[in-house]
């Protein structure tokens, strides 16, 4: 079951199943953390009243009900101003969960598009913790007068910690972990259980002028690096996106670094990667007469499971069409005689007939570089 923190803390601190009627409006992945979120940061709080309603979301013993129905609530959660409010005690250190830190200390150093999209980017967290965690999982360090400007423009609520000091002026070496590309420390999930907090980088870099900085910018604390089957390359490098990462694992939403990676990737991303998994899995044979490239059915869903991409996607990083063949097909040819061409291995299989080939082509993707294509066989 995918974890709702704030709302198993709420559940917690008020000790017993309870249905609650919310009476503004919430948008959201989870609307019973979206809620138990708001009551925790202190931007809504629970009354005791009866209000009929119908089931939006529940967990953890938390029913929210919304609009007009039939089942009754024992609590209201209201953003008015109320003398009825139900005493509970609240202390956000304890409610457990990873700490998400992002350092702007060099936003002044970004051009203006960058800023623009660093503060989207940043929001996107708070969106996230709201959905999961909750907004005291979040914390901003170096920020000056200008991000602050920009960050809360437009009235933008943020019940977060925004800290004027640099992260490794307020954290514990021993309790966090900084968040690294270059990295040398390997993620996996026991990370979770060994750091509290986690520095990303505030950092979007259109180029190459900030390779580097978040080393620069770890000292002497830990770095770890999130990498896909050893390779940095296909895992996503936007603040949101690395956060959303930690909590699809810690929230059990992926069972796995990979899979967390994957819901976390964007297409963009994954066509960075696509080539070189394409080069890992791919053979080349000749057949008649024509030389082909293909990759068995099972390496193509294994492809599938460890990353997001759309065939679409392969036609935009190959100049060539590539096969999906049968396993059946694909031991067939891996057992024939092979030379080396330009230093790649080119099978010359026998004995398998137009139409037994025919049969064991599942799909074809992009268009033939040169030669026959597989439409002029059929």
């Amino acid at each position: 079951m995918v974890r709702r923190v704030a709302a198993e803390y709420l559940a917690s601190v008020i000790g017993r199943p309870r249905t609650i009627y919310v009476s503004y409006r919430v948008k959201g992945t989870s609307l019973v953390n979206r809620v138990s979120n708001d009551v925790i940061v202190r931007r809504a709080q629970l009354v005791e009243g009866h209000i009929y309603g119908k089931p939006l979301d529940e967990h953890a013993g938390l029913k929210i009900l919304g609009s007009k129905g039939d089942l009754e609530s024992d609590l209201i959660a209201t953003k008015r101003t109320t003398n009825n409010i139900v005493s509970m005690e609240i202390n956000v250190d304890e409610i457990p969960g990873p700490r998400f830190v992002v350092d702007v200390r060099y936003y002044d150093l970004h051009r203006n598009d960058e800023k623009v999209s660093l503060i989207e980017q940043m929001r996107l967290i708070t969106a996230l913790l709201r959905d999961y965690l909750t907004e005291r999982h979040y914390i901003i360090t170096s920020a000056n007068e200008g991000f602050i400007r920009d960050f809360l423009k437009g009235g933008y609520d943020f019940r977060g910690v925004i800290a004027k000091e640099m992260f490794n002026e307020l954290l514990n070496k021993g309790e966090t972990a900084v968040l690294d590309p270059l990295g040398d420390i390997d993620f996996d999930k026991s990370i979770l259980n060994e750091y509290r907090y986690f520095v990303i980088g505030g950092i979007v870099d259109k180029g190459t002028r900030f390779r580097g900085f978040t080393s620069k910018m770890a000292g002497n604390f830990d770095r770890v690096r999130i990498s896909l089957m050893g390779d940095i390359k296909g895992v996503p490098d936007r603040v949101n996106r690395i956060a959303e990462i930690i909590v699809y694992l810690y929230c059990e939403v992926a069972r796995s670094v990979e899979e967390a990676i994957k819901l976390a990737q964007a297409p963009i991303i994954a066509r960075k990667r696509l080539p070189v998994e394409i080069r890992r899995r791919a053979i080349r044979f000749e057949l008649f007469g024509r030389r082909w490239y293909a990759i068995s059915i099972s390496e193509y869903e294994e492809l599938h499971s460890l990353m997001n991409f759309r065939d679409e996607d392969i036609e935009k990083v190959l100049d060539r069409d590539l096969l999906i063949i049968t396993d059946e097909l694909y031991r067939r040819i891996t057992g024939s005689m092979k030379f080396e061409s330009f230093g790649r291995e080119v099978y010359l299989p026998t004995g398998i007939s137009r139409e037994y080939f025919l049969q064991n082509v599942i799909k074809v993707i992009g268009k033939p570089k040169d030669g026959a294509s597989y439409e002029d066989l059929r």
